[in-house]
């Protein structure tokens, strides 16, 4: 939660549990196959122990692609019961692209079902509710910035550059 580099569930629920906005780079348009850890860690386990998978990669993770916008709408229903009266302090905040991002990551299971039996079972909305029940336990974080990054110049995201969250 408190790591402003990754897991975009994390830092848009970290941002909200801290009453303020959070960033969406581009238009949001952007599409990720996102998993909740309890549909993915056992199979992760189990294809470190069987020779099957010995030299394999594997994608383990659903098929389902959602935008980041519609990622956003989902947590901060978390939040808001309507979401057609957001408070200025909790809309997104658009920024401009981040050079060189990735527009569409997306999942193939085709190999986690065929070498482990992968099923998903988590919806994004249910696991981002269950993500969310949890954070609101352990309560908000502080972001925790490195002092030197590995990218410099003008490829340095501005919420990590100007430290925005």
């Amino acid at each position: 939660m408190a790591d402003p580099y990754r897991n975009v569930v994390a830092i848009f629920i970290n941002c909200l549990m801290q009453n303020k906005n959070f960033y969406i780079y581009g238009d949001g348009q952007g599409k990720r196959s996102f998993s909740y850890i309890d549909d993915v860690t056992p199979y992760i386990a189990t294809a470190g122990t069987i020779t099957k998978t010995n030299g394999q990669v594997i994608n383990i993770g659903p098929k389902k692609e959602y935008t980041i916008n519609k990622l956003a709408q989902i947590v901060l229903s978390n939040f808001i019961e309507n979401l057609n009266n957001i408070p200025a302090h909790l809309k997104p905040v658009y920024l401009k692209s981040r050079p060189q991002e990735v527009k569409y990551a997306t999942c193939s299971d085709q190999k986690a079902r065929q070498l482990l039996g992968f099923k998903n079972s988590t919806t994004l909305e249910n696991g981002v509710a269950k993500m969310v029940a949890w954070a609101k336990i352990t309560g908000p974080k502080k972001f925790k910035y490195l002092k030197n990054l590995e990218i410099t110049g003008k490829f340095i995201p501005l919420t990590w550059k100007n430290k925005l969250i």
